[in-house]
């Protein structure tokens, strides 16, 4: 948590130049390699202020990121950019609990599209014959589809992140092994499959 000074999106930023793709893209490639999100959040959007008239500056510096551990301790947790004092930064409160909701919210994730075993699931909630109106049938097939897909390890995504991190390991031994080895084609078609299950994986826990 802290000043990062620099923003991630475009909307964070009004006024000035428009900063460089390299420093924007610097920032969310550390928080991408490292697992992290940002913790949701009330208050002020600009956490910064140049406090110039003539050419005003507003942008959001600082933020908390946060992982998937924190979540699960902390579910509940947002932090609030309050009003300046005596700085040109806002100051951000953390208001954590861990005092868990009694229903979770069931959302859908769209790398489920790329799991076989999700389609198997659809096809099986929805080959059900008609008993009832369409609205009515088409309901029930939708909660037997939720009921299923809550039972399973892939329903959360940290099916994904462990899945990432598992490519990871398996890349780095790859490219260790392929060191001592250059031109072993099981090592290198091992680490070109590799590369291509990670990159995927890594476009799935993006979207």
């Amino acid at each position: 948590m802290g000043d990062f000074n620099c923003y991630r999106f475009e909307h964070e930023k009004a006024g000035g130049n428009t900063s460089s793709n390299v420093r924007v893209g610097e920032l969310n490639s550390f928080i991408f390699d490292s697992g992290l999100q940002d913790l949701k959040s009330v208050g002020l959007l600009f956490t910064w202020f140049n406090q110039r008239l003539d050419a005003p500056i507003h942008i959001k510096l600082d933020r908390m990121l946060i992982n998937s551990s924190f979540l699960d301790l902390f579910p509940l947790a947002y932090y609030k950019v309050d009003s300046f004092y005596n700085s040109d930064h806002a100051p951000i409160i953390l208001l954590a609990s861990n005092l868990r909701k009694a229903v979770y919210r069931f959302m859908y994730k769209e790398f489920w599209t790329k799991l076989d075993n999700f389609w198997d699931e659809l096809i099986l909630a929805f080959e059900r014959p008609v008993c009832a109106s369409p609205i009515a049938s088409f309901y029930d097939s939708l909660k037997s589809l939720k009921l299923a897909i809550k039972n399973k390890n892939w329903c959360s995504s940290n099916f994904l992140s462990t899945r990432i991190l598992e490519l990871k390991n398996l890349q780095a031994q790859c490219l260790s092994n392929i060191q001592g080895d250059p031109l072993n084609p099981d090592l290198n078609l091992l680490l070109k499959n590799t590369n291509d299950h990670l990159a995927s994986a890594q476009d799935a826990w993006y979207t």
